[in-house]
């Protein structure tokens, strides 16, 4: 993947959602500390005993839940190209977080009914059940990089689950209702991950068959797993070791205070994970940064637990729990463990799932070994130091697990561990006195926190392997979304083109809004929608009305401008002094001045004249723009093809295929319907309409009044591997269009060996060669109809055909249109 876009511009924001995520994540283990202190004053010591095993055991689950599917899903969508990907992969985790749910209630249960009444087994298990549940809102939120409004979720979550525990245990629920407060907690992030992904969370068929999301899901499980088996290792086995209930309560009341840290590495593991994915260049600073903060945040934290005075114990836990003699223990172990957290993520972020399993493996083994033995020679004080042993090795391990060139990124600097060292000794010197060791405590605890929290702020830009003065920052005026419902070929070449282009340039794009819209940033193009969310018209006059103030917010080295409907150019050069290119896909502001009855044409031209430099999709289009404005330099540079479609496999069918928005008078539906019905009983099968648009209810109603609704069938926006599927097993792909800027889907559909019967229009005889399909006269309806009966009829020359336009095709390749655009780009921002 390419570096972030804009680092300098989008770090801001992801720092800030790393911030309030890591703040949320302190508040969470603040008031978890609360609930657990506040349940040994009201439960009794065998009741605690088992509500700590019950939260070992959730905690499990949740660090399971919360970092495999959530994980994958996040990666999914940081990389997703379309709306169809997005679907896919929540429909995804939702069904693999259900079924994991299930098993993992089900293990819970049986886990549980060793230690625990059968009432408080099934209140585990569903509590288990909710968290797997709750997991897909936390990918979904973490994939959208909406780091706040998950910190705000955890806060929610924790403060339910501690207002329905204690409700409950006050009623008298005792265990059971502690228990069932996690369940009452995880409801909570259900329902807030329903409310953001309404628009996309909808049955995706094929979904659970997509290799591509179960090799990482099935990785980060392993990886997480065994992590989060690591953790509840020895809160398990302490309530089973155990024979007095107060021991085992003893102990698992001091892991419980003493992981905090576990909160914070899961927290700033959610922030960074994000940056490690989706821009491996600077991987190496985001976990610099994130090492430095969790040591700042948890490294005093854990040291004052450490020399805990005994009188402050004695005032917070009540008489029965003794921690004294293993607090120091446990105090380490969850510093530890927090690391042990930041190095898995960065193993499953970077998939180095197999090494890293193994390495786990064997030191799971060695850490159950330590807690046994520990408990076997010294009792539950041997355990906490067994355990401490176990979480070093298994950090030695997944050190080992990661490549040597990444090591120096956990090394911390030698004033950190110098302050943290004079830190605890002088809490120790300070250990008679409680007043003033409080005091020292929380000065410097917060002083180090508030310096943790500014070492997540933005990351320095990425370093470049070409020349720094060679990047360029491109601020592109893209208009149209590829994401956007019913967007069309311009979007996919701006996709296509800025991607290739953000390899070596910082690319922002400013885009219309519409409903559902995200600032994010894709495969190293920053994606950002302007105005308002409206209908069609008015989203797109929001657009051209908040342009030239949104792109103040960018700096920028050259302006690109696509002209899109309905008024063709804003006039950027009355708003900005840097060069300025326009991407001229459309011209059709006559028709829409007709449609609308304003000049449209008037500022589209002006536009034109406006312009020093163009670049057009075909000849016929250059022609036209060089009428308008002769001084203009304009630059042929067609669209292209992905090599996927050349790929595409798939027998020949029957079906006639139209794909593209759903607009009737510019794609030509009302042409193709008639000239369909013509000649249907000379055709052999159906006629396929895939795409999505305004105009589908009247399409549907033409073809039921031509009587061929049975004839047609409507399949929706197809993108990606579906698309070329569905191009390499038509009979032949129609394109009945007015007016086209290039014909992308006949590129396509010619790449993946279909051949393509169109109107004779410019553009279109560019791309529709001879010997590749069949051009007839420019809207005559009865010609369109026989020249597809007439290739339904000779199988033997379709597939001729089908040859020939594979081997055209390849003269439109993205990479070489890009590097081209970029040889201009450079050459007009003179670099």
């Amino acid at each position: 993947m390419s570096p972030a876009v804009g680092p300098e511009a989008d770090a801001p924001s992801s720092a800030r959602g790393a911030r309030v995520l890591t703040v949320a994540s302190l508040l969470v283990g603040v008031v978890n500390y609360a609930f657990s202190l506040a349940l040994t004053h009201v439960l009794p010591i065998a009741q605690f005993a088992v509500v700590g095993a019950g939260q070992a055991l959730l905690l499990t689950a949740g660090t399971v839940a919360s970092t495999s599917v959530s994980w994958v899903l996040a990666q999914a969508l940081l990389q997703a190209r379309s709306v169809a990907d997005r679907r896919a992969a929540l429909w995804f985790s939702v069904c693999t977080n259900l079924v994991l749910g299930v098993l993992g209630g089900a293990v819970t249960f049986a886990l549980a009914s060793r230690f625990a009444s059968p009432a408080a087994s099934v209140v585990l298990a569903a509590g288990v059940f909710g968290v797997f549940c709750s997991a897909t809102s936390v990918g979904l939120l973490q994939g959208e990089e909406r780091l706040g409004l998950l910190g705000a979720g955890r806060i929610g979550e924790v403060l339910v689950k501690v207002a329905a525990g204690l409700v409950l245990v006050v009623a008298g629920a005792g265990a059971v209702g502690a228990l069932g407060g996690f369940l009452a907690g995880s409801l909570l992030l259900v329902a807030l991950g329903v409310v953001v992904a309404r628009g996309d969370l909808r049955p995706v068929r094929g979904a659970l068959r997509l290799r591509r999301l179960w090799a990482p899901a099935l990785g980060v499980v392993g990886v997480q797993g065994l992590v989060a088996v690591l953790t509840s290792a020895d809160l398990v086995l302490v309530a089973v070791l155990a024979d007095d209930p107060a021991q085992a309560s003893t102990y698992q009341a001091a892991m419980i205070v003493s992981r905090v840290p576990l909160f914070v590495a899961t927290a700033l593991s959610t922030s960074v994970f994000a940056v490690v994915v989706r821009d491996p260049a600077r991987s190496a600073a985001a976990l610099r940064r994130t090492s430095l903060a969790y040591a700042l945040l948890c490294a005093p934290y854990a040291a004052a637990l450490t020399v805990a005075p005994p009188p402050l114990l004695h005032v917070v836990f009540p008489s029965g729990y003794s921690l004294a003699g293993v607090l120091p223990w446990t105090a380490g172990a969850g510093l530890v463990l927090g690391w042990v957290v930041l190095l898995a993520t960065y193993v499953q972020a970077r998939t180095l799932y197999r090494r890293s399993v193994v390495a786990q493996s064997l030191c799971l083994v060695v850490h159950v070994a330590a807690l046994v033995a520990g408990y076997l020679v010294a009792g539950v004080p041997g355990l906490a130091a067994g355990a401490l042993a176990g979480f070093v090795v298994t950090c030695a391990g997944l050190f080992a697990a990661v490549p040597r060139s990444w090591r120096p990124a956990f090394a911390l600097p030698r004033t950190v561990l110098l302050g943290s060292v004079v830190f605890a000794v002088a809490l120790l010197a300070l250990r008679p006195h409680v007043i003033a060791w409080v005091a020292l405590a929380v000065v410097v605890g917060v002083g180090l926190a508030l310096l943790g929290l500014r070492s997540t702020g933005p990351l320095p830009p990425a370093p470049d392997v070409t020349d720094p003065s060679r990047r360029l920052r491109i601020l592109h005026l893209g208009f149209e979304d590829p994401r956007k419902p019913g967007s069309g070929g311009g979007a996919v070449r701006t996709r296509e083109i800025d991607e290739r282009l953000a390899r070596h340039h910082d690319v922002t794009v400013l885009v219309s809004n519409y409903p559902g819209a995200v600032e994010r940033v894709e495969n190293g193009v920053r994606w950002v929608p302007v105005g308002l969310p409206l209908g069609y018209f008015t989203g797109i006059v929001s657009y051209f009305l908040a342009v030239p103030f949104a792109m103040r917010r960018f700096e920028a080295d050259l302006v690109v401008e696509d002209f899109g409907a309905p008024v063709g150019s804003f006039l950027p050069q009355l708003w900005t002094a840097k060069p300025v290119v326009a991407v001229v896909q459309w011209l059709g502001a006559e028709e829409k001045a007709k449609q609308y009855h304003l000049p449209f044409h008037w500022v589209q031209n002006l536009g034109v004249r406006r312009h020093r430099t163009l670049i057009a999709m075909s000849e016929d289009l250059a022609d036209r723009l060089r009428a308008v404005n002769p001084a203009a330099e304009v630059v042929v540079l067609p669209n292209g093809v992905v090599r996927d479609a050349f790929d595409a496999g798939g027998t020949r069918g029957d079906d006639v295929v139209f794909l593209g928005r759903l607009e009737v008078e510019q794609k030509g539906l009302d042409l193709l319907l008639p000239a369909f019905a013509a000649v249907a009983d000379r055709l052999p099968g159906r006629l396929v309409i895939a795409g999505d648009g305004a105009g589908r209810a009247a399409v549907e109603r033409m073809a039921v009044e031509l009587g061929i609704g049975d004839r047609v069938v409507f399949a929706g926006r197809v993108e990606g591997g579906a698309k070329y599927a569905l191009l390499a097993s038509a009979l032949l792909v129609a394109m009945p269009s007015r007016q086209e800027t290039f014909g992308i889907v006949a590129a396509e559909s010619l790449a993946c060996g279909t051949p393509v019967v169109a109107f004779e229009i410019p553009s279109l005889r560019e791309v529709v060669v001879a010997g590749t399909g069949v051009l007839v006269p420019a809207f005559d309806v009865a010609a369109f109809g026989a020249a597809m009966a007439r290739l339904a009829a000779d199988r033997a020359w379709l597939d001729v055909m089908g040859a020939a336009g594979r081997v055209h095709a390849r003269g439109y390749d993205w990479d070489d249109v890009a590097r081209r655009q970029d040889d201009l780009y450079r050459r007009l921002a003179g670099v």
